[in-house]
């Protein structure tokens, strides 16, 4: 009870140091995204909704990090057990995270009581900036293919390789995701709409032609530079490596997964060229 506030902000000292304030115009265009609170309270079953004071449900979700006890064990025994996570934002440190956790959660225990933290693992925050030339080629793909203009959200999912990419490739990632909330993944019932994955199919090849384009701009004489190309080719690169996973996805009746594209920026300059008119024509 300690670790939060009457406002539900954790008690952690220096747990929000870094945590970025989005601008009232970020948190506005987030909030055109569809969301019913009272479906979202009934999906889950609940009677109220919970969270740190001044934010909506959605950004508690994605912008604000949070604090939860997953599960608390004991019995007749002298000791207890509890499992602790924390969802964090782009800015904050895992490690240094969770050292301040340690040392603040440590200092709580009561006189005779014994206190041991064991961290498991982590992964640093990570969020695609929404001017760049692989983010304006991805959101015209998408509008082409549902025919609106993609809304940029933040998502509270853990895949800690993206920050690594980018660190590695020194490059930024673009993430195109076509699942829905209601696909209720890592769960019993996890399954992924037929129609979301031909949606897929029609928009990732609309976003190499687009980013081919795009890229071009950048030169005068619209030959694209070799930035542009090593861009391009890591592109292709993981498009033919989605493009297995989604068809091994399909191939098993029995469970359906969610894909998530991840475009990296930089490749060895051995890779073949590959034209965006030629793969948008074989894959469609």
């Amino acid at each position: 009870a300690q670790l939060h506030d009457d406002n539900n902000r954790i008690t952690v000292p220096g747990f929000y140091d870094k945590v970025e304030e989005l601008s009232a115009d970020e948190r506005a265009e987030m909030a055109k995204a569809p969301f019913n609170l009272q479906k979202y309270k009934e999906a889950l079953d609940i009677e109220d909704i919970y969270g740190e004071a001044g934010y909506a449900t959605n950004e508690r979700n994605s912008i604000r990090p949070t604090l939860d006890v997953n599960g608390i064990w004991g019995g007749y025994t002298q000791q207890s057990d509890a499992k602790i996570s924390m969802r964090l934002v782009p800015n904050q440190d895992w490690e240094e995270i969770t050292e301040l956790f340690t040392k603040h959660f440590t200092s709580l225990a009561p006189r005779g009581v014994k206190v041991k933290v064991t961290p498991h693992h982590g992964g640093q925050g990570y969020v695609t900036p929404i001017d760049s030339v692989g983010y304006r080629a991805a959101n015209r793909a998408y509008s082409e293919t549902f025919g609106v203009p993609a809304i940029p959200v933040r998502s509270g999912g853990s895949i800690p390789i993206v920050a690594l990419f980018e660190k590695e490739l020194k490059t930024k990632i673009i993430m195109m995701g076509f699942g829905l909330d209601s696909d209720a993944i890592h769960s019993p019932n996890e399954h992924y709409g037929i129609f979301n994955y031909l949606k897929g199919i029609e928009t990732i090849p609309l976003f190499f032609k687009y980013l081919q384009k795009l890229l071009k701009t950048h030169n005068s004489n619209g030959a694209m530079s070799t930035a542009s190309r090593n861009i391009f080719k890591t592109a292709t690169l993981m498009l033919s490596v989605l493009a297995v996973f989604i068809f091994s996805a399909a191939c098993r009746s029995h469970q359906s997964n969610r894909a998530q594209t991840l475009i990296v920026g930089t490749v060895h300059e051995a890779t073949s060229q590959v034209n965006a008119d030629s793969i948008y024509n074989i894959l469609l």
